[in-house]
Order: structure tokens, then sequence, then C-alpha cells
């Protein structure tokens, strides 16, 4: 039985999504922006969402702390270097 006061969803067009999701060897992809790193390997692009996982009592918060501090002071904090530029 249908409620009558529920909104009808419009089928989904899904070939057009599959098609919309493809990469091709053609496409030209960006990289977006890197903003955060230790030593040379980066670990941070603008826009990049991260979690720090481990077991308890690993030193995860000292990690975030030491990558925020970096952040904040747009510089280095132990081996985390972060680099953003504001236009």
């Amino acid at each position: 039985m249908n409620h009558p006061t529920a909104a009808i969803q419009p089928p989904l067009d899904l070939e057009a999504m599959w098609q919309n999701s493809l990469i091709r060897v053609s496409d030209q992809l960006t990289i977006p922006p890197v903003v955060l790193r230790v030593n040379e390997a980066i670990i941070g692009t603008l826009g990049n969402f991260s979690v720090s996982t481990g077991k308890a009592k690993a030193k995860k918060t000292f990690n975030v702390c030491a990558l925020v501090a970096a952040a904040l002071i747009n510089g280095q904090v132990l081996e985390y270097r972060a680099s953003y530029t504001f236009a």
C-alpha cells in the first residue's frame, strides 16, 4: 500500500550514471594541491579527508596534534610539513 503523501521518485538513469563515472585514457586529470607532507611523501591534498586509526595508546592524538600544529603555523613540526597558500 502506497502512502498518500509519499513523494514518487523518478527512476534512476543507471546508464547515464555509469557513463559519467568512466575514466578514459584521454581524460585530463588535475592533481589537487599538496598541503601536507612527511619528508617527501604526500599525506594530504586540498579537499582530501583522512582518518587517523590505530590501536589504543598508539599516540594517535599526538600524531594528529603534530599535523594540526604544522597546518596552523603553515610550516614544519617534527617531520610534518604544511604548505597552504591563500588567495
